[in-house]
């Protein structure tokens, strides 16, 4: 059984990696694997190891369900995503427009109202927390996927120990973390209103860094 289960996370996490690299140039002085720019959503289920192997099925079912509907209505293009599976979570990249920044509240606002009724119907096994990390930044596709110090961040930020409490002592069911300067360059372009935000001090590979959490997200219901 425990067999079976594992070539079943390893079919579906090859159907689900779709790897949508955004398109290479082939104009002179383009290397193949150029650096390009885009926006980073981060995703992880919180205590996911603790759950039992067909409880972990299932909320990776209920994630991926959400996560996707949630995009394709806050504007951000599901299928020409680059979009890698983590197991307890998900990386997405959106690469075509890295404006979308201006979207982030309306993602997180569908995702929590996902949540929510999710967990109102669920058995208490199944209920679900999800934390969220979105940055912007650089990259390089190459032969193996993605590679960027941006990418990085953005996974340090989603497992900082700090986000990671705030969470915890705040029973939602989802919990927003952006990086200072994606929620710097959003603010001042007016992409996001900061009364929604509160900073936050997350430890980095020993050194602090400032971020900021949304505040209370409203579910859209």
């Amino acid at each position: 059984m425990r067999v079976q289960y594992l070539l079943r996370l390893l079919t579906r996490a090859r159907q689900r990696t779709t790897a949508h690299l955004p398109r290479q140039s082939d104009g002179r002085g383009q290397g193949k694997h150029r650096r390009q720019y885009g926006v980073m959503f981060v995703f992880d289920i919180a205590d996911f190891s603790s759950r039992p192997a067909y409880v972990q099925e299932q909320l990776r079912d209920v994630l991926y369900d959400i996560v996707e509907k949630a995009c394709n209505h806050a504007g951000v293009r599901w299928r020409h995503c680059f979009r890698e599976d983590r197991g307890d979570g998900m990386f997405i990249l959106d690469a075509h427009e890295p404006d979308s920044a201006v979207v982030i509240n309306q993602l997180a606002v569908r995702i929590a109202d996902a949540l929510h009724r999710h967990n109102l119907a669920a058995r208490a096994a199944a209920r679900m927390q999800l934390r969220m990390a979105v940055h912007v930044g650089y990259f390089r596709p190459d032969p193996h996927g993605i590679t960027s110090p941006d990418l990085i961040h953005t996974f340090r930020l989603l497992n900082a120990e700090a986000f990671k409490k705030h969470l915890a002592a705040s029973g939602a069911d989802l919990a927003l973390i952006v990086s200072d300067y994606l929620y710097g360059t959003a603010a001042s372009y007016n992409q996001i209103d900061p009364g929604d935000y509160r900073p936050i001090s997350v430890m980095i590979k020993d050194e602090e860094h400032r971020a900021w959490i949304r505040r209370n997200i409203c579910t859209a219901s």
